[in-house]
């Protein structure tokens, strides 16, 4: 991809900031230059099957989704007024 890794570390923290459990970015030749020029033992790139199936799949435009501003210094105390597609979340806790 085009995105270089500070952009990636961002949006991967973003994705916990924003409640989930880890953000994620599939492995490719940026990333495995990236890790080979500092990792100090053996490491694996690990990424999903090709053919995976998965339950669910949501995709978003980045564009469309409103910034969900935070209420302390808490990341989990968080509120978003709407969400693509119809999902909704009020405020997670204060």
């Amino acid at each position: 991809g085009n995105l270089p890794m500070a952009g990636r570390f961002t949006v991967c923290n973003m994705a916990i900031e924003a409640g989930g459990k880890n953000g994620i970015i599939a492995p490719d030749e940026k990333v495995e230059e990236f890790v080979k020029g500092r990792a100090q033992r053996a490491y694996e790139c690990l990424a999903g099957d090709e053919d995976a199936e998965y339950e669910r799949v949501y995709e978003w435009d980045a564009a469309d989704i409103e910034p969900p501003p935070t209420l302390s210094h808490r990341s989990a105390s968080r509120t978003c007024r709407r969400m693509p597609g119809g999902f909704r979340k009020s405020e997670i806790s204060r």
